[in-house]
């Protein structure tokens, strides 16, 4: 994928996808060429996609590339990559991937929140309580898509339809059982206490164990969720708000793109490397 051990890597491009790299259009084949074109153009960097999208999910998305981003899915909760991108193997395999899931069982966590609702009355939707086609009129996926969303390991995405105070309430009583609820760019997401960011950080030691070297980090993303690897990165790139503005994280090199979607991604992330590329490179 990358090479041999020893390779100088020198960035890690990291990118949350909806809302970023992929636009209300959900263009899988459009996405997976503006990633292949990034590699090819800087073969010194590793590309990751970070989303909380389910496995399944971004494993689709990537069998449109020939090159092998990384994958870590559902806010944090896990890796998933193609031997021989990284050493060892995965708690478990699917379509050619190792799936390292670190977060808490969807099921347990399914169970709990069904409990909380009854016995408080916090008032939402999972996407256990919905349909095939429920997910896909909330979410604009195709059928198919919205199934594999619904094969989830770690995280549950909910409707939340109650009060700010009531969603306080909640996020307190999940606290006690190891959780989070995090806002993504459509659903609050409930999963184990990870993050994007320290997902991000776990992988470039990972990378500087198995590599050798420091890449610098790359942050792309657009909601409350991609704060923590943007605020981690040494650079970040804010994509807009779906409600308009832009989220602003603790980061002193940060820049705005314009809008959403394959283009104006790989258009921001370019501009970003072509300015930074020697300085990455020889220092």
């Amino acid at each position: 994928m990358y090479g041999t051990q020893g390779l100088d890597m020198n960035w890690l491009i990291a990118t949350d996808l909806d809302g970023t790299l992929l636009d209300d259009d959900y263009p899988d084949a459009t996405a997976a060429a503006v990633i292949d074109k990034l590699s090819a153009k800087y073969a010194d960097a590793c590309i990751a996609l970070v989303s909380s999208k389910t496995p399944l999910e971004m494993i689709e998305l990537v069998s449109h590339c020939q090159s092998s981003p990384l994958l870590i899915f559902e806010n944090g909760s896990g890796l998933a990559w193609r031997e021989p991108a990284l050493c060892g193997s995965g708690t478990s395999r699917a379509k050619g991937f190792e799936i390292d899931c670190t977060g808490q069982s969807y099921a347990d966590i399914v169970t709990l929140l069904h409990e909380l609702r009854q016995s408080e009355g916090y008032a939402f939707r999972g996407f256990a309580d919905m349909s095939v086609d429920e997910v896909a009129a909330h979410t604009g996926l195709s059928f198919t898509a919205a199934a594999r969303s619904k094969q989830r390991l770690s995280t549950e995405p909910i409707h939340w339809q109650g009060s700010e105070t009531e969603l306080l309430s909640l996020q307190s009583t999940l606290a006690e059982h190891g959780l989070h609820i995090v806002r993504g760019g459509r659903f609050h997401h409930v999963g184990s206490n990870v993050d994007k960011g320290r997902a991000l950080t776990s992988l470039w030691r990972r990378l500087r164990f198995q590599y050798g070297t420091r890449p610098r980090i790359v942050a792309c993303g657009d909601a409350p969720n991609d704060l923590p690897m943007m605020e981690r990165a040494d650079h970040a790139i804010v994509f807009p708000l779906r409600e308009g503005g832009y989220m602003q994280p603790r980061n002193p090199n940060t820049t705005h793109a314009s809008q959403p979607g394959p283009g104006p991604w790989l258009a921001a992330v370019t501009e970003l490397l072509d300015i930074h590329y020697q300085e990455a490179t020889f220092t």
